[in-house]
């Protein structure tokens, strides 16, 4: 079927765009999800890492005693 612009289908999506709209949006969706997983995870690694190393910092410049 000839898919027709919006002026010439009087305002209307065709069903089958409109599958497709909400299969992409879906898709889309299911992607912004995943990066935000990805970048919180990357920020966690990140701050273990800065922890890990101002622990050894305080360590060396402190000493062993300091709780």
């Amino acid at each position: 079927m000839k898919q027709l612009d919006q002026a010439q289908q009087g305002g209307r999506t065709l069903p089958e765009t409109e599958a497709k709209q909400k299969g992409g949006l879906r898709w889309r969706a299911a992607r912004d999800t995943a990066i935000l997983y990805l970048a919180v995870s990357i920020g966690s690694v990140i701050g273990s890492v800065l922890r890990a190393v101002v622990s050894m910092a305080s360590l060396a410049y402190l000493g062993p005693g300091f709780p």
